[in-house]
């Protein structure tokens, strides 16, 4: 009798370690999973939003608009801190176009000045008949 007591004992204690090892193991599993989903999620939001600010820029080259370049900077800013390359790139590219633009503007002002003045050098000059 002892030793049938002694083996149902061994049996089932045996069964409870393998049952807790084997819950033990799975929890695990379900929690890497769930990391790998969350980081995967991550980074599929990250590649996204590297792609719109991407665009974004490009857009912002195109039509020089400030709406454009208003979008532009908000979709870098939305750049995560694991992609301070990509957004340190995207920056620079913006401030270029900025210069660009205020170069751009600088030569139409002077243009404009200088039309201005070839405009009332024509209208001073005495006409000759």
């Amino acid at each position: 009798m002892k030793t049938t007591k002694i083996i149902a004992a061994t049996g089932i204690l045996v069964l409870l370690i393998a049952g807790g090892a084997t819950y033990g193991i799975i929890q695990h599993d379900n929690a890497v999973h769930a990391a790998n989903v969350k980081h995967d999620k991550l980074v599929k939001t990250e590649k996204t939003n590297l792609e719109v600010a991407t665009a974004a820029v490009e857009q912002a080259y195109k039509s020089r608009k400030a709406q454009d370049i208003k979008t532009t900077y908000t979709a870098i800013d939305k750049l995560d801190k694991n992609q301070q390359k990509d957004k340190t790139s995207l920056s620079d590219k913006m401030t270029k176009l900025n210069g660009f633009l205020s170069q751009i503007a600088a030569v139409n002002t002077a243009l404009q000045r200088l039309q201005n003045q070839k405009l009332i050098q024509t209208l001073t000059q005495p006409k000759t008949l």
